[in-house]
């Protein structure tokens, strides 16, 4: 990210940076690109939570057991001294029925290793198959934010061109209202205009001072949002962009092709897939459930065995037949989630249509003013040069090619503005189909 950041300035340092620069530091260095791409990775480490449910499960367990006497079982006990005796007598030999059996020592210490294993889980399974469809919805957020943010930073980056250019012209705004009123001065000085001249000079320079002001305002506002966000510095030259060539060829195409690869729509689909993926979940969990285990056992309390160590295995089938209707509560609750996500899939694609039709109707409205404008732009021109030429030849006056001179620069302001509105319209339509991606735009 410093790297980043240190291109961008020196690029701003060098030449002029384009919408692409500054998009490319701000969806890596800006804190909302980070938030964004956090809550993604957040989503996704969640994954390996259904799948947990399925794996196999080490259990370890030791214990110290502090017993209040010592017990053990002695067979030379079972048999009376007269039978022993008999015995003896008989055979020749002493009767052996070897040392005494230590069956609880009065402290001693055990410990097991237990391996789970799921055999038959029906509800874990489907969890595990369904959780696709939770972090892909996750995903498509995220693209969808980050559209969001590529179209706010799209918007910004031309609130900073054209505050500046409506700053220079409130400048030049000033300084004409400011001549005019040393004109208007000397004429009420000669006693050639009235006193309402003069005040209409000083409020025309009122006027200009607080349109200057408010251009700046918004200049600084603008240039310092885009530094925060992209590192770049808030004095650097910025190159203006142009709108991509129109990439449908019609509304209903432009429609259909958001349905297909708008991220919103994309992640209601998803989410809708998902409670269906729940609500067979919830029917599952009628079915039983089948477990394995085996277990490897240490205790110092060998008993009749005589051996430390002992393993055993199992398979352990539960099936709970009635669990007070909680299955039932919440079958019914799964399928009423799954209509809900399917009206939220619907409402999602009607909302882009309206968005798609809004944005479609904006760029064409954008491109007729543009061309609208241009044809200001030219009028205003023949409007200055006649000013001049009546200038040049004694009939004019210098404040009237001022002002002429003043109209055709607002006539261009008029126009850089209407140029923002296409390319910031053909942003919002791109938006609105799904093509505004991380990907430089065409």
């Amino acid at each position: 990210m410093i790297a980043v950041g240190s291109m961008l300035w020196a690029l701003g340092a060098a030449e002029a940076a384009t919408l692409e620069d500054v998009w490319a530091a701000v969806s890596t260095r800006s804190h909302e690109a980070v938030l964004i791409e956090e809550q993604q990775r957040q989503m996704e480490e969640a994954q390996f939570l259904s799948v947990a449910a399925l794996l196999p499960k080490v259990v370890l367990g030791s214990n110290v057991t502090f017993n209040q006497i010592e017990v053990a079982f002695d067979p030379s006990a079972l048999f009376p001294p007269e039978i022993t005796g008999l015995v003896e007598q008989l055979t020749g030999t002493p009767l052996e029925l070897g040392d005494p059996i230590l069956l609880q020592k009065k402290v001693a210490l055990d410990g097991s290793l237990t391996f789970l294993q799921p055999i038959v889980n029906a509800p874990a399974f489907a969890q595990a198959a369904g959780v696709d469809d939770i972090i892909d919805a996750g995903a498509r957020d995220r693209d969808a934010k980050l559209a969001d943010l590529r179209k706010g930073v799209a918007q910004v980056y031309w609130a900073v061109l054209l505050g500046r250019a409506a700053e220079a012209v409130s400048k030049d705004a000033l300084a004409n209202a400011q001549q005019h009123r040393e004109t208007v001065a000397k004429l009420r000085a000669g006693g050639v205009a009235v006193a309402q001249a003069e005040l209409q000079a000083e409020l025309a320079v009122s006027r200009a001072q607080r349109e200057l002001a408010a251009a700046s305002a918004r200049r600084v506002v603008a240039e310092r949002l885009l530094s925060d966000w992209s590192g770049l510095p808030g004095d650097a030259a910025f190159e203006e962009p142009q709108p991509s060539a129109r990439a449908f060829g019609s509304l209903d195409a432009a429609v259909e092709h958001a349905w297909t690869h708008r991220a919103e729509v994309a992640a209601a689909r998803l989410r809708m897939d998902s409670a269906r993926t729940q609500h067979t979940v919830s029917m599952l969990g009628w079915v039983p459930t089948v477990d394995g285990r085996f277990t490897e056992q240490y205790t110092q309390n060998t008993g009749f065995s005589g051996r430390n160590w002992i393993w055993n295995a199992g398979i352990q089938l539960n099936w709970v037949a009635w669990d007070g209707g909680f299955r039932i509560v919440d079958t019914r609750q799964k399928a009423s989630q799954v209509r809900m996500a399917e009206a939220a899939h619907e409402r999602q694609r009607d909302a882009v249509r309206r968005e798609v039709e809004s944005a479609w109707q904006e760029r064409l409205r954008a491109e007729a003013a543009r061309a609208a404008v241009e044809r200001e732009i030219g009028l205003a021109t023949e409007n200055l040069r006649l000013a001049e030429a009546s200038l040049a030849a004694g009939v004019g006056t210098l404040q009237t090619a001022e002002d002429a001179r003043l109209g055709l620069a607002a006539a261009r302001l008029a126009e850089l503005s209407e140029r923002m509105n296409v390319h910031l319209a053909d942003v919002a339509l791109r938006h609105a189909t799904g093509e505004l991606r991380l990907a430089p735009s065409p």
